[in-house]
């Protein structure tokens, strides 16, 4: 019984251990599945935070190397001293890596004024504020200095963001566009004040008139502008005149001419004109600028010259002294007064038909003498000198010469006066041995005239011939002839401002006044360029140019003087060859040297010559009748000296001649020579 009851409790026991057991299973296994959520969760969590590091990793290097590639020079400074640059910072500054700034101060990269103005001024808006942007004065690795722009940004766990940038070239960039626009609006205002000027469309529309323009013509801006230069045409000029203007402009290039216009009030006024136009980057015109200079009070002159020759002429028929007028070579007698015929002893009518058959009665003492006083045109001559007569007589003569300058200032006839100065000379003849000295010394003085004046003779003779022309027969001649004769006339003006160039620049040599201005030049292009303006002029010759130079070679020359002396040389070369023969130019950039090499085939000089070849006014004896003053290669030897350079020759004869100028590639300012 009692074993029953105990197995009765047994089993009550083990029921309730079951249940409990089943109980604790239940909440182990519900424990088990919270733990495999959690487990699951933090999985999921841990995986969330390994792609969230890989994308911070991905955008912390996406920044670096943002940093690291910008042109802005970043720091960051913590407790006075760097703790991060990035590449353009390291650079900026002359360094070559950040080990050599990390851990050092900031002031290390700064002048002690320039810190103290941090402290004064940049710091306190800095510890206010949080930020500060403006401009300072740094200090490189090698001691130099430069101007940047500075951004600083204070942090909340105090380190400093610095962000610079170097404004050097901007500061120099921008001040020359200042100066350019100062000087354009310089330029503008003499313009508006000297001349008469206009701008028009391409369809001839006047877009600009300024006030002269507006007095001249007697129009109000407002009729002006709108309308065409027709409100002005006289009628004076042919439509075929218009036309010729027209083409050149629409062609890009530059007209000149004179125009008679006419006012409101139907008054006549003339111009000298120049139309400018304006190309787009194709070349092709878009304005025209209209510069014109009123020449009405001179074109009035010369009517009235042209009325009062008849007067002139009576009164010098008149005259006891002989009045003479020719061209400026005593090639054509345009007039000769009677008194001629009474003091030379031949007729008038004899001299017109052999204008120089008058030079045949002066005495063969004085005749070289004479003819290199009237060969001074510009300011004319006095002499005085001998003639003998048909009877065997001796005569003295005082002639002076004046000169008749057209409207480009060039001489076309010259006006003389001769007396006969016999009982004077008689009287003066003891004096006149006492003043021979003097004369020796004027003929040297003479020497420098007579070389110039042989050089001017023949252009002036083509362009007096040429003006001759257009003046004569002009109306006659189509428009193609008229330009060919006005080419010539311009190219011999050109020559002929060379030649006075090369004079003042060889006063200047001598006087010690040439300046020399040293600038950054682009040499290859310098020498591009000027091949190509050589060739437009001198075309009978190819240069041929070659270079060991890259491009973008920037050396300090002076542009003017650097350009006077291959001008010089390489005009030389073709002027002393043959025509359609070759120069060869070279151009050799050596360490810090610049090496110009000009060859040519020409008539090679003399080796007696060459070591007198770069004295003034010496000519080599195998030039012949080839036109020069001598002072070319003396003013190339004074250039190149000017650029502390060295200048050498080889040549022979008839095969050529090679000229070998070394010149450093940066020369500093100097004195003037």
């Amino acid at each position: 019984m009692q074993n029953t009851k105990l197995e009765i409790e047994v089993q009550k026991h083990t029921s309730k251990l079951i249940a409990q057991v089943e109980k604790l299973e239940d909440r182990v296994d519900k424990c088990t599945a919270e733990l495999q959520q959690i487990k699951h969760e933090l999985l999921l969590e841990i995986e969330r935070g390994t792609q969230a590091e890989q994308t911070l990793k991905k955008q912390l290097t996406a920044i670096e190397s943002t940093i690291e590639s910008t042109i802005d020079g970043i720091a960051i400074v913590h407790e006075n001293q760097f703790t991060y640059l990035n590449t353009a910072h390291i650079q900026m500054f002359g360094y070559d890596t950040a080990e050599e700034l990390i851990g050092q101060p900031w002031t290390k990269l700064y002048t002690p004024e320039e810190i103290a103005r941090f402290e004064r001024e940049v710091f306190p808006i800095l510890s206010a504020t949080g930020n500060w942007r403006g401009e300072a004065i740094a200090k490189r690795r090698d001691g130099s200095t430069f101007k940047e722009e500075v951004s600083l940004t204070l942090i909340q766990n105090g380190e400093l963001i610095c962000v610079c940038r170097d404004i050097t070239e901007n500061k120099k960039a921008k001040a020359k566009l200042e100066k350019s626009l100062l000087e354009l609006s310089q330029f503008k205002y003499a313009l508006d004040q000297s001349a008469v000027v206009a701008i028009t469309d391409t369809q001839g529309k006047i877009i600009y008139a300024n006030d002269n323009f507006c007095q001249i013509s007697q129009y109000s801006r407002e009729e002006l502008i709108g309308n065409t230069h027709k409100i002005v045409n006289s009628g004076y000029h042919s439509r075929e005149f218009f036309q010729n203007l027209w083409a050149t402009i629409s062609n890009g290039q530059v007209w000149r001419g004179e125009i008679r216009n006419q006012a409101k009030d139907r008054s006549y006024y003339w111009v000298d004109t120049t139309i400018i136009p304006f190309l787009d980057h194709d070349g092709k015109p878009w304005q025209y600028l209209a510069i014109r200079n009123d020449i009405t009070n001179r074109k009035l002159a010369e009517s009235a010259l042209q009325e009062s020759e008849q007067k002139f002429r009576q009164l010098a028929e008149n005259l006891h002294q002989i009045f003479w007028i020719s061209d400026p070579e005593i090639s054509e007698i345009i007039y000769i007064s009677p008194a001629y015929t009474e003091i030379w002893g031949h007729s008038c009518a004899s001299l017109y038909e052999n204008p120089k058959s008058f030079l045949d009665a002066i005495y063969p003492d004085d005749i070289e003498r004479f003819m290199m006083a009237v060969k001074n045109k510009k300011t004319g001559f006095d002499i005085e000198y001998r003639i003998k007569r048909p009877d065997g007589s001796m005569r003295w003569i005082h002639d002076r010469g004046f000169p008749l300058k057209n409207t480009t200032g060039e001489v076309y006839q010259v006006v003389s006066i001769a007396e006969d100065i016999t009982q004077r000379k008689q009287v003066e003849e003891e004096i006149s041995k006492a003043l021979e000295r003097e004369k020796e010394l004027g003929e040297l003085k003479s020497r420098f005239l007579s070389i110039t004046s042989h050089e001017f003779r023949t252009p002036l003779s083509v362009i007096y011939s040429s003006a001759g022309i257009l003046r004569d027969f002009g109306h006659k001649l189509d428009e193609e002839k008229k330009k060919k004769h006005l080419d010539c006339i311009q190219t011999y003006v050109q020559h002929t401002i060379k030649l006075l160039d090369d004079i003042l620049l060889f006063n200047k040599a001598e006087t010690g006044n040439l300046a020399f201005e040293a600038v950054p030049l682009d040499v290859l292009s310098f020498c591009q360029q000027l091949i190509e303006e050589i060739q437009l002029s001198m075309s009978n010759h190819t240069i041929v140019f070659t270079t060991n130079s890259p491009d973008g070679v920037i050396g300090n020359f002076d542009k003017k003087i650097l350009r006077q002396i291959l001008i010089n040389l390489l005009s030389n070369a073709m002027k002393y060859s043959p025509n359609t023969t070759i120069v060869n130019f070279n151009l050799d950039v050596i360490e810090a040297q610049v090496i110009f090499t000009i060859q040519d085939q020409g008539i090679g000089i003399p080796e007696a010559d060459q070591v007198k070849l770069f004295e003034s006014f010496h000519r080599a004896k195998n030039v012949g009748n080839i036109p020069g003053t001598g002072l070319g290669l003396s003013i190339v030897a004074k250039c190149v000296d000017l650029h502390k350079g060295t200048i050498a020759v080889n040549s022979q004869l008839g095969i050529g001649t090679t000229f070998i100028i070394n010149i450093p590639l940066n020369t500093s300012n100097q004195t003037d020579i």
